[in-house]
């Protein structure tokens, strides 16, 4: 019997660019307390968490966040909004890249007690360090069309983008609440504190070899205060795609 030695190419279909993925999002609110707390599943090691919380009603005096904390990372804050006049309110982001044996809960400590409102992502795939890169923010008096802003130009193709917006009063329907940003922007999710306000998160995992600038706008069903912000952040590049290898096959 006469055996043939076939070598053949493995041909792997590529994978996206990048291999972000949301694998949580969890919130809260707290009322006449200086501290908000989100429980979370502990994240596995390496991901990165990206923390959005403020005020969910107005406060006398601006209420900024003094720190994020969680075991396992230190977060950093990226993008803030805050008007200091009467009547205050505020909304800032935060993030700690490649966290590390992390806990079960995120806890959001304001400089005083106040109703606020906060939210938590996690996601898996992106770099482990300098994990932002850029964002923006703004600040809406009773307006019906609002946005997050613009960034600077991204410095790399492969992102995530995080949007978010905290509303006085929670009358926004579900209708006004699609972003007619990027056509790959979706909620992430959102929560509300009782009827005094809103926060809505929005994400876009952008998979690309292009830089550009970033935003995401929506149009409210009506006239709300309101802040917005958009905090960009370094996806993983495509280098952990194996190689081809190579089959053996005898006839």
């Amino acid at each position: 019997m006469t055996r043939r030695l076939v070598l053949a190419a493995l041909i792997l279909i590529a994978a996206p660019d990048a291999w972000a993925a949301r694998t949580q999002f969890a919130s809260s609110t707290a009322t006449g307390a200086a501290d908000c707390v989100v429980t979370i599943s502990a994240p596995a090691d390496g991901s990165a968490v990206v923390a959005v919380g403020g005020t969910a009603t107005n406060v006398q005096t601006a209420n900024e966040i003094d720190a994020v904390t969680m075991t396992g990372g230190t977060f950093i804050e990226n993008v803030q909004t805050n008007n200091t006049t009467s009547p205050a309110r505020n909304a800032e982001i935060w993030s700690v890249a490649n966290v590390s044996g992390a806990g079960t809960t995120v806890t959001f400590d304001f400089q005083g007690s106040a109703n606020t409102i906060c939210a938590v992502l996690v996601y898996t795939g992106m770099v482990t360090s300098s994990l932002f890169d850029v964002g923006a923010a703004v600040e809406g008096q009773f307006d019906m069309s609002n946005g997050t802003g613009t960034t600077a130009a991204t410095q790399a193709g492969d992102e995530v983008w995080v949007g978010a917006i905290i509303l006085e009063g929670n009358t926004i329907t579900s209708s006004a609440e699609t972003p007619t940003g990027p056509p790959a922007t979706s909620e992430a999710g959102e929560v509300a504190h009782g009827t005094a306000g809103k926060l809505i998160v929005w994400e876009r995992i952008f998979d690309g070899s292009d830089t550009e600038t970033a935003s995401i706008s929506a149009t409210l069903s009506a006239s709300n205060d309101h802040h917005a912000l958009i905090g960009v952040f370094k996806a993983a590049a495509s280098a952990a795609i194996p190689p081809p290898r190579r089959m053996v096959v005898i006839e």
